[in-house]
């Protein structure tokens, strides 16, 4: 009722109705097809994931652990919630400053934790898309590629304060590839962990192999400077 195209439609509302209802142009019968092809193979995407084990499967914090552990420790990066009106939700407004990671010394981790971790099968990771990984007490977020390349970051956004970067959108921007938080949308280099909207900003990143088909990554990370300069 508001569309321009029909302000400049040549025979107006007449030559309308005739298309349509007299089917003047000889198309409602593809038309008809068309519709019945949609509504024979519509299906409801979410009651479609919820009866397939395999995508069912996928809806867990951790990848790498059993569904029952699947509430990360305190240490490890709980969520924070803040209250409002008695309900708990998300921070909304960005801190002043991203919250540092913490920073062990490679002295304090044991060396069971320096070793190469299972994270999951490749085929467990969906192209262009990132799981967490809860590995030595540590989130990562661990990202495959349409070419099967895979990165490692923290899963801390540093901005949001929240563990939600395996969560983020997957894409590049003038040629560097990056996540974008789900929260406050600020891009991180997969390579080095730089925030490309602020390059004084880093969260770490971490050594990734894919060896016979499983992903694995080193718990201790390549870069610990997660900061504000």
């Amino acid at each position: 009722r508001t569309s321009k195209w029909f302000e400049v439609l040549d025979g107006g509302m007449d030559y309308l109705k005739s298309v349509v209802i007299d089917d003047k142009l000889g198309i409602c019968e593809d038309l008809e097809e068309q519709m019945q092809l949609v509504v024979d193979t519509y299906q409801d995407e979410w009651a479609t994931a919820c009866k397939d084990p395999a995508v069912r499967a996928r809806f867990k914090t951790f990848v790498n652990m059993p569904h029952d552990k699947q509430d990360p420790p305190a240490e490890a990066g709980a969520l924070v919630y803040q209250y409002e009106r008695k309900q708990k939700r998300l921070p909304v407004t960005e801190p002043a400053n991203p919250l540092p990671v913490p920073q062990p010394a490679l002295e304090q981790l044991p060396v069971n934790e320096r070793e190469w971790a299972t994270v999951c099968p490749l085929e467990a990771m969906v192209p262009n898309c990132g799981v967490c990984a809860l590995v030595g007490g540590q989130q990562i977020a661990v990202f495959r590629l349409p070419d099967d390349r895979l990165f490692a970051l923290s899963n801390f956004d540093p901005f949001s304060q929240a563990y939600v970067l395996s969560r983020g959108l997957v894409g590049d921007k003038d040629g560097v590839l990056k996540v974008s938080s789900p929260l406050y949308k600020q891009s991180f280099g997969l390579e080095d962990g730089v925030c490309l909207g602020d390059p004084s900003v880093r969260v770490p990143v971490y050594p990734v192999q894919l060896k016979d088909g499983v992903v694995q990554v080193m718990p201790l990370p390549e870069k610990w400077d997660c900061f504000r300069a």
